[in-house]
């Protein structure tokens, strides 16, 4: 298989622009979210450049695997977009801009794939390049509504005190929509991790809502409104692995 030039590649292009505008726009956050959300965007951002800059220079298969990673990266830097567009860091516009050019990469792999399954790799065991919007998933949606509650319970004075909870409480309810979102892959074995992920992450967050709630900084029926919400995504998420085990 021909080995493209990668800076003339179109998703790597479009990649690069992501990249960029993504630091760009992470300049205007809140100082407090430099080791959280920002890091975060950051990072899956740069991530999609780089699993595509490493898929070029392998086989078919490492192709494959390559921009499965990337194609994971794009979505969860959608996802903190969506987390960005909610705390209002971002407006709906820069939101649509930034989300819009993370999907072109996904639909620009995604054709790529598609080529090469139905010529140089034809008749290879490969997975389906498709994978499915996020947003369509009441998963993903609660996982997001998972994420308001919390940063809007976290912004009451009984917190004010506790920066260390406040951000433990935060950043684990923005893994788990973030690694639920990631988990739309092309390989089965990495849907897995991603989604174990988002359950060690639900599990750290019940039990600092758990600590919350025993230094009373917040109230039983707080507690039990995001235990029910968590309980329902955990459950989702369950089934998902189940489904997913018997299609081995």
């Amino acid at each position: 298989m021909k080995i493209k030039e990668v800076k003339q590649f179109l998703g790597y292009k479009k990649a690069k622009e992501l990249e960029e505008k993504v630091c760009e726009v992470c300049k205007d956050f809140p100082s407090y979210e430099k080791n959280h959300i920002v890091d975060q965007l950051v990072r899956s951002a740069e991530s999609v450049k780089k699993s595509i800059v490493i898929a070029e220079q392998h086989f078919i298969r490492e192709k494959f695997n390559q921009y499965s990673i990337a194609i994971g990266s794009c979505k969860e830097v959608s996802t903190w977009l969506e987390i960005s567009l909610g705390q209002q860091y971002i407006s709906q516009e820069k939101f649509e801009e930034l989300n819009k050019l993370s999907l072109s990469v996904v639909g620009i792999l995604t054709k790529t794939l598609a080529n090469i399954s139905a010529n140089e790799g034809k008749g290879m065991d490969l997975p389906s390049p498709y994978t499915p919007d996020s947003r369509n998933f009441g998963i993903y949606k609660d996982s997001l509504l998972l994420v308001e509650k919390i940063y809007k319970m976290t912004r009451r004075r009984e917190f004010w005190e506790d920066k260390v909870l406040v951000f433990g409480l935060r950043d684990m309810a923005g893994s788990v929509a973030a690694n639920v979102s990631e988990s739309n892959q092309l390989y089965i074995p990495r849907k897995f991790k991603f989604l174990n992920n988002a359950l060690e992450a639900m599990s750290a967050l019940e039990s600092q809502l758990q600590t919350s709630l025993s230094k009373q900084i917040i109230a039983v029926e707080t507690f039990s409104e995001m235990e029910e919400i968590a309980g329902s995504i955990k459950r989702r998420i369950k089934r998902i692995l189940k489904n997913l085990s018997d299609q081995k």
